[in-house]
């Protein structure tokens, strides 16, 4: 039987059966709650305004819970006249993954109900069924009858007019200006990336609003009125042969034949050049140079570790008095390209240079990535041409300075390029350099590599390589010049004032690590034609531990199957290493265990927040025996480049600091910004280069003060998106959800007076949820989120606690929050991962624990051979 046969059979066998469930069912399942009870017993009331939704036949007979064990389930939503249906396996295509979730737990079904809801309360205020913020990922669905049957009606509709609320009047509350109302369409097309025409359309419907045409209805008469011009941008044309630079108006002269043929327009290469005047624009964004005192206001952990990349040598070494970096007023920044392509059918390439500037504080820095420059072609460029006007900027940025106004004073700051991050790939293209699959292709080292099923590169002593000696600036340059040791002519970074071509490039941590080593371990363990491949059974169990790990909620990726591991990201494979070795416990030989903790150990100590000399000798330790354990265990044919690079990661975190400030994770979701930018094939370079622009407008706007408080405010409520503003904050600690009055219990008395602390009041402050840089801590009586788990910290001395009650007190006149914590009694640290502590059997501990020791989250592991809690490596690595 055909398939569309097969539907329709098992459609009609489900109507049929739901027809007699309808005149004979009484019973009190969830399914049938609503039929069975009188309120809702009229078929006709629930038809009226009804949704007919059901589930297609079972022939497995399974309950519909177990739907999500068959990929062949088809789920189908009829209105009137109108179907659709879905397979589950594009589940993830049709609607967000929070719906999906529930979608396969069975516990909702994918349409409403048909009853007519009451939108307001009793007191006039809106409800949405559960009393949740409709916006809140973490809540529950408000219907509760959300899965019961629907009688179907042919006249029934999904949507209508009907309902009393919608025969309200509107009128507009006060008067507004045409400059607020446009501000406001930008900003909302910034943060949806509407489509130009989708503005105009938007600015129509408020004119229909208005009464009146006071806003533009054409794109041309919008950029009229905001005064739209090319100022600052620079745009560059490259002949598709020849690569030769010409400007935009003298294009067609680049035409010319080539070998009897004449070039096709699409291949030509475009350069836009834009920084100087988005870096002085933001600049002078009111409050945006108070960032900027990010050095002399940070406040370090150990004042002579590594937290930062202020604290590599290469910053301070431009630091020091004389130099460029000694003036206050001057600024470092760190550049960054990485290819992608504009759309997945598109053969066109898009490659950005962006900079990031390192003076501004951690968690800032990634909302103010600068676009230097972007090139888009169907080809790769060639690299110096992408390069050349952007080492002419930089150059005239570091020597003359930019002139900008801060707070009514006149500066002049100078801007050096710090480091350069890039994957071996890219970081090839830019200097000129062999591909990471040839010889002499180290940046760091002059390791010429050995023929093993294409070029690998052994650990020394091997054979009769020779042994490898490091790099530095000048030998790299005079390499370039003679076009030996691996580099293939010059490169334009070679010019850069300032720049170090050994010490200033990073290694980054994203693909030599995750992507690359992590992931070549994982063809190699879960692949059948792997080395050590794992049986199903033992899969099945690692499985089984991986899914049920509950990460913080800064960690965003939950666990997924291992059988997927070909579509996991690179935060997959970092928080595997990280934190999931655990569960790999028994399941692999000790030899591959032993190797595996080895680089989980290396690659958390060069990812913590703090960094000490002790870390950097173990790290450095731990990826050398890494290395020669791998090639003995996979043989000299599985030494690829990632793993050659892993023995530089520490020269690179002394030179440049902790792994992730230099990562290439804080730009890829750049990329994807940059793709959303992109609505059409026609002009691509100049809509990535505009709507960044609008972006950048639209940000500062609200600062004008022809803007009135009103218009700002809700921009600012649209725009940073903030949960904080009308929370109860002490000190740092923000105090998020409903608040709890209740007078304290003998056993936080007992535990407050061990301490010292004398109530003032006989009422306490109970929260569920805090915020505290950038991490959210959740007590155990929070329960409304299942797949994460905010409830474990470490403190300043180094204890590990799980979160009981967050509370606030009142103690000597002053507001104190604190935490009632059960504290985990622990054992030595797993041997070869220092980080990581097995937790023994135990009684509850409870301690108070003032929110100011708190260090940061963790996580705790728990599998049937054991429990261990590690910390979060850093409050600031994007995930």
């Amino acid at each position: 039987m055909g398939k569309s046969r097969w539907s329709a059979y098992r459609l009609k066998r489900r109507k049929r059966q739901n027809r007699i469930r309808n005149e004979r069912c009484t019973c009190s399942c969830p399914v049938h709650r609503k039929r069975s009870s009188p309120a809702s017993s009229s078929s006709s009331d629930i038809a009226s305004q009804g949704v007919a939704s059901s589930y297609m036949d079972n022939p497995w007979n399974e309950s519909p819970q177990s739907h999500t064990s068959s990929q062949s389930d088809v789920y189908t939503v009829s209105g009137g006249a109108a179907k659709s249906t879905f397979s589950e396996e594009n589940l993830s295509d049709s609607m967000n993954e929070y719906e999906a979730h529930y979608l396969e737990e069975g516990d909702h079904d994918d349409t409403d109900t048909a009853e007519e809801v009451n939108l307001s309360d009793e007191d006039g205020h809106e409800d949405f069924g559960n009393g949740n913020h409709p916006n809140d990922p973490e809540d529950d669905p408000g219907d509760d009858d959300a899965d019961a049957d629907v009688e179907e009606d042919e006249n029934a509709t999904n949507f209508g007019l009907n309902h009393p609320r919608l025969n309200v009047i509107c009128r507009m509350h006060e008067a507004i200006t045409m400059r607020e109302i446009i501000i406001l369409v930008l900003m909302l097309s910034v943060q949806h990336s509407l489509t130009y025409a989708a503005i105009v359309d938007v600015l129509k419907v408020l004119n229909v609003i208005l009464g009146r045409k006071y806003l533009p209805e054409s794109k041309q008469t919008l950029w009229k009125l905001l005064g739209k011009d090319r100022t600052g941008i620079t745009k560059y044309f490259y002949c598709a042969h020849c690569k030769a630079k010409g400007s935009m108006a003298n294009r067609p002269l680049f035409f010319r034949p080539y070998d009897n043929s004449s070039p096709p327009l699409s291949s030509s290469g475009i350069l836009l050049k834009i920084v100087m005047s988005r870096l002085k624009y933001v600049l002078e964004t009111p409050g945006f140079a108070d960032n900027l005192r990010y050095r002399e206001e940070r406040v370090k952990i150990h004042e002579e570790n590594i937290e930062d990349i202020l604290d590599g040598t290469r910053y301070r070494s431009l630091s020091e008095p004389g130099n460029v970096l000694s003036n206050a007023n001057n600024f470092s920044y760190g550049m960054n390209n990485d290819g992608f392509r504009i759309t997945r059918t598109s053969n066109a390439e898009a490659q950005p240079i962006y900079i990031k500037l390192n003076e501004l504080s951690p968690s800032v820095r990634q909302k103010h990535i600068f676009l230097s420059g972007i090139w888009i072609d169907r080809t790769t460029p060639n690299m110096n041409c992408l390069l050349a006007p952007i080492v002419e900027q930089a150059n005239d940025l570091a020597i003359n300075g930019l002139q900008w106004r801060r707070n009514d004073e006149n500066i002049t700051s100078k801007f050096v390029e710090l480091y350069c991050t890039a994957d071996a790939k890219a970081k090839a293209l830019l200097l000129n350099l062999n591909e990471p699959t040839g010889f002499r292709s180290c940046l760091f080292c002059d390791i010429v590599g050995v023929q093993a099923n294409g070029v690998k590169f052994p650990m020394w002593p091997f054979g009769d390589m020779p042994e490898p000696t490091p790099r530095t600036h000048d030998t790299i340059l005079r390499d370039m010049i003679a076009e030996d040791n691996g580099f293939n002519g010059s490169s334009e970074l070679g010019l850069l004032e300032f720049m170090d071509l050994k010490e200033g490039f990073s290694c980054d941590d994203l693909h030599p690590i995750y992507v690359g080593v992590v992931k070549d371990y994982f063809e190699e363990l879960f692949l059948p034609e792997g080395a050590y491949y794992i049986r199903p059974g033992n899969l099945a169990i690692l499985n089984r531990r991986w899914l049920a790990v509950k990460f913080p909620t800064c960690l965003a990726r939950k666990p997924r199957k291992i059988a997927t591991f070909k579509r996991w990201r690179g935060s997959e494979f970092r928080n595997f290493l990280l934190y999931g070795l655990p569960c790999l416990a028994g399941l692999v030989t000790d030899n591959i265990f032993d190797n595996l903790q080895r680089l989980s150990n290396a690659a958390f100590l060069l990812s913590k927040q703090s960094i000490s000399e002790d870390d950097l000798i173990q790290a450095e330790e731990d990826l050398s025996v890494f290395c020669y354990e791998f090639q003995d265990l996979f043989g000299v044919a599985k030494m690829k480049f990632n793993v050659h690079v892993l023995t530089h990661l520490t020269e690179v975190v002394r030179s440049l600091g902790n792994l992730y400030v230099h990562s290439t994770f804080n730009f890829e979701s750049w990329n994807h910004r940059l793709k959303k930018l992109v609505t059409s094939s026609w002009g691509t370079c100049d809509q990535v280069v505009f709507r960044l622009l609008i972006a950048t407008f639209v940000s500062a706007a609200r600062f004008d003060n022809r803007i009135s408080d009103r218009v700002r405010l809700s921009m600012e409520s649209i725009i940073l998106k903030s949960r904080l503003d009308n929370a109860l904050h002490i000190g740092p600690v923000y105090l998020l959800g409903k608040v709890n009055r209740r007078p304290p219990t003998a056993g936080e008395l007992q535990l407050l007076g061990a301490q010292g602390i004398i109530l003032d009041s006989d009422i306490v402050l109970e929260y569920k949820r805090a915020y505290c840089n950038n991490f959210e801590w959740r007590s155990t009586q929070y329960t409304r989120e299942g797949r994460s788990d905010n409830t474990n910290i470490q403190t300043g001395d180094g204890s590990f606690a799980s979160i009981k009650n967050i509370l606030v007190i009142t103690t000597n006149g002053d507001r104190v929050c604190g935490l009632v914590c059960h504290i985990y009694d622990l054992l030595e640290h797993v041997p070869l991962l220092k980080f990581m502590y097995p937790i023994p059997p135990q009684e509850e501990n409870l301690q108070w624990i003032p929110a100011s020791s708190v260090s940061c989250l963790a996580v705790k592991i728990v599998t049937p051979l054991s429990s261990v809690i590690a910390p979060i490596a850093n409050n600031v690595e994007i995930d």
